[in-house]
């Protein structure tokens, strides 16, 4: 079809019966030109025409419409706008030769041109005047530029990743799978997540900020906003192009190469990164898929190197698809993750960032907050928190003596720290002349100075007039938060202590402490001479300092016995001005007392001068030792072999750590560790409760263990559940709640000062005792597969027996039972227990699948008992397992009667997987340790009560059995031999059977049942050596005849046995002859009650002469025939 092809504005206004809006544009049809505007998907027609001319010779043409397609004037026909949808139109037009021109049509997604089609020659050369009809935006020209890409509206990120892991619903499981998975960026990081469920398959696992993982519905996230993919086409994607642009894809996958998104948003449905792919991207890059995956060595990187900073990987629903996002990569992943389903981690990946799904399946390596993202905890503290602190609060200095004052800078943890570079202030109010020396930092001018290299500030003050100084401290950078202040006064007499401060141990009386009177002279302190013998001072109340209150105002200081306050007590300061005094204080802390006396003195005049003398005494106790103690009572004083049992192997305990005061002579040295096993009943009046307060000194309690009993046993991976930096003292009790050990006895444990830390002025003695005893947790039953210790096999069946031995047959028979964790660590030192510690285990065997099953033990031969002195008794044998190897090990075969000696045993079976089961049972059962699997019942109640061994074995009641022959006289007659074991009701040959062996040779009886001579005849079995049968059969026996006389016209009939014991009934038989028969091969098992006189060896009825010329000629012993058995 011919078309005219120039362009005009044009709208067809005759179409529509309701206002249109109206757009208008020009172009020169003989030049390259661009069409572009925007459309919202409507019920009404739209579209963009063109006219060309004036007058009757005007044509329209137009270039873009919607509904019905036309033909004619009509180009680019679009049906598929949705309804109330936006999109940006945009055709280009590129003139060829002559009035031919190219246009191709695309939609433009955010930005980007997405190709629609093509058509040829849609327009003519000359002006053309364009109009839009229900179009906006209309631009027409040699080049128009494309829109902007619309920023998305992205979520808040705090909103959404306020800590390192969360949800949104309550229904919402967090799983942590077993191994060391750790989860870093907890709330507070105290281990808590808003998830509605933890299943973590280790209980024992601290994964959560190296705590246990547990649950806070206060953490739940309201749900994010749906971000849904946009509505238009996806753009190709060419693995080629290593720069891939802003835009929508629907699958982004590679194995090797190295991609770069050159924007910052993109919808891809599905990207996966695997082998070595790598992508770069930019800062704040934002990727909404339906399917991610990261896996191998592939990894995401920062376009200019490095890590990604701000990288957001959010899936979406899609299609109906639930979203999903997988991470096992071997390489970091910098990035925030969000799923509306699940996210996988897995293998070795570590991820540094945050995630919040619906469910988090965790079974990698970490998942760890980074830095920048806390910001959104308002609880945690910049790392730019400093505190300042200052030593003492108080004091009391004569005026010719100087107060030295110590600033401390304190990070947010309160650890003293030199990391604070600003300036520390200091005030001094009250005095007239107050002064101040720098002992440790520097003075910056004014009354600003600079702490030193560890963060101190040590001034000396001087006041010389009678006053009361009030000083205040505070850093410079936030001062109204740091403020620090100090009273002190300054006297002209004074009551000194030596030492002063006093450092005791709570609730030991301190050393001589000296008091003498002060007073100023030539600008320098010395003793009031006038002071002294008998005096009367007053105590004061005493003072808490740290911390500055106490929860015990019943423990006071006590002096000399004398408890503050004290209105009046004694003191004798002798000739030389000097009183010694001891000190008591039964709690820790700091705290002082101030002694108060005053003196009056006659002037000679009818007038008193008095003075008064005051002092302050600081008094810096420490607790004695910490009690180590089990929240709820238990008895933890059991051992590998006395007391009882505490926990499982694996399993959580806590220990309550309390603080104490001093025992009656008992040590104080800091280094002696105390054992404190004797006090857990005593600590209503042992503890030393001020020791938990907030303003008590900051101090952590850190738990150490090393192993009490078995004595050559082994320390394994420790006493573990133990915070890294211990437990800070604010807490009441100091609680280590999820402790565990994976091994078996007891442990020696010991509670101290985190890294020997000073409390005030020297470490708290260490305390310890024994705790126990842990058990293993289970008994677990080795399978010789994976058993990877040495290679063993359970059921070592005779050479070429195809999985199977007979009844009665002894056969190697081995076993493996380890004690282990409840995680599967072996308890390396449960075979050194003391012997009556151990469980007893017992041999079980039972029939299983019948109507009632019975118990088969009587028939197992050759087991026994196996108590705790058969465990192995040292390391190196590897006390976890108890090893047995049972090398005459059988099945008995079932015993019907018994005739004379010998017993007559009836055929059943076979025993295997289908009908019996053999295993183990733990009998005397102590501590609960017992297999972990029970799957045996006991036949009587139907309880399982025993633990199967992994393989079960197959036992067939067999036989050996010699076919019936006859043949000419002289004549040498095989002797067809077979085995054949009992199935369903008969004797079957045993195919499996390649291994059992005969040899005739001296191992033979015969007996002459007839002889037409009436001679005993010479008969014999042969076989040329020993053999083997093969799948259960042998033709290599023959009956071997030579007639008395040369005429070869003796005939006979014999029975020839061919031994397989050392004992048989035919021995014992008159007229056999046993004198061939000095050995025998050892296969008792194959004897049969084949005359019903008992289980005897294999025999065969041979008739010699049976044939003569071409007759057939029955004989009267011929078996079978006449009936002549014997």
């Amino acid at each position: 079809m011919n078309r005219l092809y120039s362009f005009a504005v044009f709208i067809f206004l005759f179409l529509f019966s309701h206002s249109v809006f109206a757009e208008t544009c020009s172009v020169a049809g003989n030049k390259d030109y661009v069409v572009q505007f925007q459309v919202v998907g409507s019920n009404d027609y739209q579209d963009v025409a063109f006219s060309h001319g004036n007058g009757n010779n005007q044509k329209k043409f137009v270039l873009w419409y919607t509904q019905q397609e036309r033909s004619g004037d009509y180009s680019f026909n679009e049906q598929g706008l949705i309804l109330g949808h936006t999109y940006t139109v945009r055709i280009e037009v590129e003139h060829t030769t002559g009035n031919s021109n190219i246009a191709n049509y695309y939609w433009v997604e955010n930005g980007v041109k997405v190709f629609k089609e093509t058509q040829n020659d849609v327009a003519a050369n000359g002006a053309l005047e364009g109009t839009g009809t229900n179009i906006s935006n209309l631009e027409c020209g040699e080049s128009v530029d494309l829109p902007e890409p619309e920023e998305p509206e992205l979520p808040e990120q705090c909103a959404v990743f306020p800590h390192v892991v969360q949800s949104w619903d309550s229904a919402s499981t967090l799983d942590i799978s077993q191994g060391d998975p750790s989860i870093f960026g907890t709330a507070n990081a105290a281990g808590s997540v808003g998830f509605g469920s933890i299943n973590q398959h280790t209980h024992w696992q601290l994964a959560c900020d190296s705590l246990l993982c547990s649950t806070d519905p206060a953490l739940l996230i309201s749900e994010p906003a749906p971000i849904p993919f946009s509505s238009g086409a996806s753009l190709p994607f060419d693995p080629s192009q290593l720069e891939i642009p802003e835009g929508k894809y629907d699958d982004i996958s590679d194995t090797w190469r190295t991609y770069t998104l050159t924007g910052t948003y993109y919808e891809i449905s599905n990207l996966s990164l695997l082998g070595s792919a790598t992508l770069k991207v930019k800062p704040n890059t934002f990727i909404k898929v339906n399917k991610f995956i990261l896996d191998g060595s592939a990894s995401i990187e920062s376009d200019t190197g490095g890590d990604p900073v701000g990288l957001v990987i959010w899936a979406e629903t899609e299609s109906n698809q639930a979203p999903k996002i997988t991470f096992s990569s071997s390489t970091n992943l910098y990035a925030d993750l969000f799923s509306r389903d699940n996210v996988t981690i897995s293998g070795g990946a570590i991820l540094k960032g945050s995630v919040t799904a619906k469910n988090i399946n965790m079974a990698g390596r970490r998942i760890e907050r980074v830095a920048d993202s806390d910001v959104c905890d308002p609880t945690t503290p910049p790392t730019t928190d400093y505190s300042l602190s200052l030593t003492p609060a108080q004091g009391i200095q004569l005026t010719c003596t100087a107060q030295q004052l110590d600033f401390q800078v304190k990070d947010s943890s309160g650890n003293n720290t030199g990391a604070y570079t600003g300036d520390i202030e200091v005030t001094a109010t009250g005095g007239t002349n107050t002064s101040f020396n720098v002992l440790q930092g520097s003075p910056q001018g004014g009354n600003l100075y600079k702490a030193n290299s560890n963060g101190l500030l040590s001034l000396s003050m001087d006041e010389n007039t009678v006053s009361d100084v009030v000083v205040t401290g505070s850093l410079q950078d936030d001062p109204s938060a740091t403020s620090v202040t100090g009273n002190y006064k300054f006297v002209a007499y004074k009551l000194g202590f030596s030492p002063n401060p006093t450092n005791i141990v709570a609730g030991k009386p301190s050393e001589n402490v000296s008091v003498q009177p002060l007073e100023c002279l030539n600008d320098a302190p010395v003793v009031s001479a006038d002071y002294n013998g008998a005096k009367q001072v007053e105590l004061s109340a005493t003072n808490y300092i740290a911390p500055s209150s106490t929860v015990r105002p019943s423990e006071v200081i006590k002096v000399n016995g004398s408890t503050t306050p004290q209105g009046s007590m004694n003191l004798d300061f002798g000739s030389n001005s000097t009183a010694n005094i001891q000190v008591e204080y039964a709690e820790a802390g700091s705290v002082s007392y101030t002694m108060t006396d005053e003196i009056c003195i006659d002037d000679g005049q009818g007038s008193q001068e008095c003075r008064e003398y005051s002092g302050e005494h600081q008094i810096q106790s420490r607790p004695w030792t910490f009690a180590l103690c089990e929240p709820s009572g238990a008895d933890i004083s059991g051992t590998s072999n006395s007391g009882s049992v505490f926990k499982r192997s694996g399993e959580l305990f806590a220990l309550n750590v309390t603080p104490i005061h001093w025992v009656s002579n008992e040590s104080t040295a800091p280094n002696v560790a105390i054992d404190v096993s004797n006090y857990c009943n005593q600590l209503d009046t042992l503890e030393t409760k001020n020791f938990y307060a907030d303003s008590a000194p900051a101090v952590s309690v850190n738990l150490s263990a090393v192993l009490d009993s078995p004595s050559a046993g082994e320390l394994g991976s420790g006493l573990e559940g133990i915070p890294p930096n211990g437990l800070a003292h604010n807490t009441n009790p100091i609680a280590f709640s999820s402790l565990f050990w994976k091994e078996a006895g007891s442990l020696k444990v010991t509670a101290d000062l985190t890294n020997q830390a000073d409390y005030l002025f020297e470490p708290i003695n260490p305390g310890y005792r024994t705790v126990g005893r842990f058990s293993p947790s289970q008994l677990v039953m080795l399978d010789e597969i994976s058993d990877p210790s040495n290679v063993w096999t359970q059921w070592q069946y005779a050479s070429n027996h195809d999985g199977f031995a007979y009844m009665s047959q002894q056969f190697p028979h081995s076993f493996k039972v380890q004690a282990q964790a409840n995680d599967g660590t072996p308890t390396l030192n449960y075979g050194l227990f003391g012997n009556d510690y151990i469980s007893t285990l017992d041999y079980m065997a039972n029939t299983t699948g019948l109507a009632t099953d019975v118990s088969l033990l009587n028939r197992v031969a050759n087991t026994q008992t196996w108590t705790g002195a058969d465990w192995p008794k040292t390391l190196a044998e590897n006390p976890s397992i108890l090893s047995v190897q049972m090398d005459d090990f059988a099945f008995m075969k079932k015993v019907d009667s018994t005739v004379g000696s010998f017993i007559a045993t009836e055929p059943d079976g076979p025993f295997n997987s289908s009908n019996s089961i053999f295993g183990l049972e733990v009998t005397t059962i102590i501590d609960d340790v017992n297999f972990s699997v029970l799957d045996m019942p006991d036949v009587n109640t139907g309880t399982n009560v025993g633990s199967a061994f992994p393989e079960q074995p197959e036992f067939r009641y067999g036989r050996m059995h010699l076919e019936d022959v006859g043949g000419n006289t002289g004549q040498t007659i095989r002797v067809p031999l077979r085995v054949e074991y009992w199935d369903d009701g008969e004797f079957k040959t045993n195919d499996k059977d390649s291994g059992s062996e005969y040899d005739a040779t001296n191992h033979y009886c015969v007996q002459t049942i007839w002889n037409n001579q009436s001679a005993t005849t010479n008969a014999a079995l042969v076989s040329g050596g020993n053999h083997s049968v093969a799948q259960g059969l042998s033709d290599e026996l023959h009956a071997e005849h030579v007639p008395t006389n040369t005429a070869n016209t003796e005939r006979a009939q014999v029975r020839l046995w061919l031994r397989q014991a050392d004992d048989s009934p035919q021995r014992s038989e008159t007229n056999i002859d046993c004198s061939k028969a000095t050995s025998f091969t050892n296969q008792p098992w194959l004897q049969y009650n084949w005359r019903d006189k008992g289980d005897e060896d294999p025999s065969a009825v041979v008739t010699f002469g049976v044939f003569r010329g071409n007759d057939r000629i029955i004989f009267k012993g011929e078996r079978a025939l006449i009936g002549n058995e014997n």
